[in-house]
């Protein structure tokens, strides 16, 4: 029961840190792109534009790892309660799954 809360909260966290590896990506692109630019215009504007924008992606990312991170668990929560009320059914399910993905691994 604790594994499945585990996992989901491992899989929240794994996508939430590549939703921000993404947005760092993002900003790194745009402050570079900033940087080839700062010859021809004013660069004390350039750089407090672009660590505004990297301030707001970083808000953002945030915002969406928290967000997701509240839906794993919320998820995960519902998931255990299912479980501990109805154990067999969930092994009954868990059966099945285990099931379709052998047919699907042997049909390849």
């Amino acid at each position: 029961m604790v594994a499945v809360k585990d996992k989901a909260t491992e899989k929240a966290i794994e996508k939430a840190e590549e939703a921000i590896d993404m947005l760092a990506e993002r900003a790194k692109d745009t402050l570079r792109g900033f940087a080839r630019q700062a010859e021809q215009f004013d660069t004390d504007d350039l750089r407090e534009g672009a660590w505004r924008m990297a301030e707001r992606a970083r808000a953002r990312a945030a915002d969406f790892a928290d967000d997701l991170y509240s839906r794993g668990q919320r998820s995960a929560t519902a998931v255990r309660g299912q479980v501990e009320e109805q154990p067999w059914i969930a092994v009954a399910v868990v059966g099945v799954f285990a099931l379709m993905l052998g047919y699907a691994l042997k049909s390849r």
